[in-house]
């Protein structure tokens, strides 16, 4: 269960750092 926990906020961490950037990038465009 615990491996579960960690994985997913792995994921979660993952997901959010995409869209730091996606943000980022977008952010230097406009």
């Amino acid at each position: 269960i615990k491996i579960q926990i960690k994985k997913k906020i792995y994921t979660y961490n993952l997901i959010l750092k995409k869209r730091d950037q996606i943000l980022v990038s977008n952010a230097r465009f406009h």
